[in-house]
């Protein structure tokens, strides 16, 4: 992926881990965008952001996770956001998306779910 936002990305046949770090902004957002969509179909699966290491993210970067959401539901599959730190884990509820998104601290718990 673009920009070093994907720090690694792991697949099998149930799941996509998307392992990230750095910040989820308006200069990254549009072609971490495209890298997602770039992945193909993944119907049924379930995407699971690791965002443990991304230090700042702005409404651009939420804009982005909330497009894949809607294509994930879209096509069959789940999407999960873990280990968000403070700061970003305020952006989602000052905007009530913690409602919309389902979060989780740890990626275990995610896959879990």
């Amino acid at each position: 992926m673009t920009n070093g936002l994907a720090k690694e990305i792991t697949r099998n046949s149930d799941h996509i881990l998307i392992a990230m770090s750095g910040e989820l902004t308006i200069h990254s957002a549009p072609d971490f965008h495209k890298s997602l969509l770039d992945l193909g179909n993944t119907a049924n699966s379930h995407w699971v952001f690791d965002l443990q290491e991304i230090t700042y993210i702005d409404s651009a970067g939420v804009g982005t996770l909330v497009d894949i959401f809607r294509r994930s539901k879209k096509n069959g599959s789940r999407m999960s956001l873990v280990g968000m730190n403070r700061q970003v884990r305020s952006v989602f509820e000052i905007t009530k998306l913690d409602k919309f998104f389902p979060i989780f601290e740890s990626v275990q718990d995610a896959l879990d779910s």
